[in-house]
């Protein structure tokens, strides 16, 4: 298979699949996960392209490996993940197969236009498992606005429950403290223009969408 069909299997994640779900959102950067047998095809045609990448994550000989390109031309930006992601601070594998699995074919909605074609996202059970794992304010604050969308909050505990748990604690008492943040309800609803934090369904949805994490977690409790 070529470089545009290997292309065609990559799966969109990061805040550019935040904004297929929920406000247009932009990001410096496009995150997509290929399969792992695409990296050496993908590497050949970003060079005939003249694209430069740097490997920041795994080895170019190993074929096992999970990889990470960083992709720069100009002022385009691209982290490509090969074989799934790998938690920054935990260490935490998800393969590209479970990131995959169901994906959409959807047009993203920018902040000044429309993609023109649809384009490959990871579900919405995908962008919630990923972004718990980084468990970062921003992360958070994304999962905050893409809340309402509908997900199997069962597959993401399972998820959760399959991967190791020392590192994972960690990042959950991270997101405890952060969801007790008044800065991050407050940067929350004024990042998505949600209206003044004293507003009573404000105050509920919040109240919500932490009892909804804290559940998810749960497996790692």
């Amino acid at each position: 298979m070529g470089a545009f069909g290997t292309l065609s299997r990559s799966v969109l994640i990061g805040g550019y699949a935040v904004a297929a779900y929920g406000p247009p959102r932009f990001s410096v950067d496009v995150d997509l996960v290929l399969p792992q047998s695409s990296f050496e095809s993908v590497n050949r045609w970003l060079a005939s392209e003249g694209f430069s990448s740097r490997l920041t994550l795994g080895s170019s000989t190993d074929s096992e490996s999970l990889r990470k390109l960083r992709v720069l031309r100009g002022a385009v930006s691209s982290d490509l993940y090969f074989g799934g992601i790998r938690a920054r601070e935990s260490g935490a594998e998800v393969p590209y197969e479970w990131i995959n699995e169901r994906s959409r074919k959807l047009r993203l909605r920018l902040r000044t236009s429309t993609t023109p074609d649809s384009v490959r996202v990871a579900r919405p059970e995908a962008v919630w498992l990923l972004k718990l794992l980084a468990g970062r304010t921003q992360d958070l604050s994304d999962l905050f606005a893409i809340d309402q969308e509908p997900i199997d909050d069962r597959e993401i505990s399972a998820m959760l429950a399959s991967l190791p748990r020392a590192g994972l604690q960690r990042t959950t008492r991270r997101i405890s403290l952060l969801l007790e943040s008044a800065d991050l309800y407050r940067d929350s609803l004024s990042r998505w223009s949600l209206g003044s934090p004293e507003m009573p369904q404000n105050k509920r949805h919040w109240s919500r969408f932490k009892a909804r994490i804290t559940t998810l977690l749960l497996p790692l409790g």
